[in-house]
């Protein structure tokens, strides 16, 4: 080889490897930006939307209803994917919207198909039923429904609806969520909540205990000894956090960064609590669950101050409360993503509104004359 061609030769080579640089340095740039946009649409704006736009506990009720509303109209289309295995949302938005197919094979369990409905996995449209489910028992429970005069009850048949729309995904996450969250929302309908909240307490401590025996019982064993689907499953889950807790642990502030990780036997990370501490690390893990617990802490401390004896009043914070520890138990077995974490961060802002609402300032009329009469149940016995 000449000098000229050696120096060509490098020429060319370093000219290969600034593309490849300036190629990667777009791509992260390009990443961080959709990265950003993403959390200003799906985290920033439900909070604020949240927050602002339900002022009082008669909009609560509103927005309850319709959202009842929307979820079970929703299932009945979906009852058509059931029978048929085919999702008429995924046509809609292939055939009108020109989006990517997606996911085409149906999900089966027990030899039925998992109903998604316009969701991307059955554990996504479970987890909105569990919610709907909360709301219209709640809403039931504080006279929903009765201006609408019929032979049998509409939230009953709301309830059927979503019952039937919770069985059709098979899935047992959202079975267990909504299981807590009535355990939760429950308490608000008795007088002497303070007993139930103990008693169900210790209920619920005990479910987690039997929970990590199990986890206990299953570690160590490999996948391949399940008898059926149910416990592998169960070796599934077990096995995904042994394996990727010491990766964790080898980054534990920051994480690996995005889909960085390293895979090893199980590369699909079902668990939301698992997946930011693989990407992001322990501190943002940390700051995820400071936001929930926050706000449990203040709901919590409301419920312990009983607010004029209003039991629709407090029976509300206990809605929220089990509103937010549903999602939490539904997150064990998914990740957030597109819908569901819009939802939670809308949640979080409702619970936010409701919270900082100044009881006195509504009471005197200094502030929205026109909304006393709803919302004066916040008045301090």
């Amino acid at each position: 080889m000449t000098y000229s061609e050696y120096i060509a030769v490098h020429i060319g080579d370093y000219i290969k490897e600034d593309a490849l640089e300036s190629r990667a340095r777009y791509s992260n740039y390009a990443l961080a930006r959709q990265l950003l946009f993403n959390k200003i649409t799906y985290v920033m704006i439900p909070f604020l939307l949240g927050k602002c736009l339900i002022s009082s506990l008669k909009d609560s009720e509103r927005f309850i209803k319709y959202f009842v509303l929307f979820v079970s109209f929703v299932v009945l289309v979906s009852v058509y994917e059931f029978r048929m295995t085919h999702n008429l949302y995924m046509t809609f938005s292939q055939e009108v919207l020109g989006e990517s197919p997606g996911f085409i094979r149906p999900m089966l369990r027990y030899g039925l198909v998992r109903v998604t409905g316009p969701f991307f996995q059955p554990l996504f449209f479970g987890t909105f039923i569990a919610v709907a489910l909360l709301l219209n028992y709640w809403h039931r429970w504080n006279g929903g429904w009765r201006e609408y005069k019929s032979f049998i009850s509409m939230s009953f048949i709301f309830q059927c609806i979503l019952f039937l729309g919770l069985f059709m995904t098979l899935s047992r996450g959202p079975l267990m969520s909504v299981f807590f969250g009535f355990m939760i929302v429950g308490i608000g309908f008795h007088g002497n909540y303070k007993k139930v909240m103990f008693i169900r307490s210790i209920l619920f401590l005990s479910l987690v205990a039997v929970c990590v025996s199990l986890f206990v019982l299953y570690s160590g064993q490999r996948m391949e000894l399940a008898a059926d689907v149910s416990e592998r499953n169960i070796y599934y889950r077990v096995q995904m956090f042994e394996d990727y807790v010491p990766i964790v642990m080898e980054k534990p502030l920051w994480g690996w960064g995005q889909d960085l990780w390293p895979q090893v036997s199980v590369k699909s990370i079902d668990n939301q609590f698992l997946w930011l501490a693989l990407n992001h690390g322990l501190v943002t893990l940390g700051v995820f669950l400071l936001i929930p617990s926050y706000l449990l802490i203040r709901l919590f401390v409301r419920v312990m101050k009983p607010l004029s004896g209003n039991l629709k009043c407090n029976s509300f914070a206990f809605l929220l409360g089990g509103l937010i520890l549903s999602i939490q138990v539904s997150l064990v077995t998914l990740f957030l993503y597109n819908q569901m974490e819009i939802f939670l961060f809308f949640l979080y802002g409702w619970t936010e509104g409701d919270l900082i609402r100044n009881p006195k300032e509504y009471i005197s009329g200094t502030k929205h004359e026109k909304t006393v009469e709803v919302i004066n149940c916040y008045s301090y016995s």
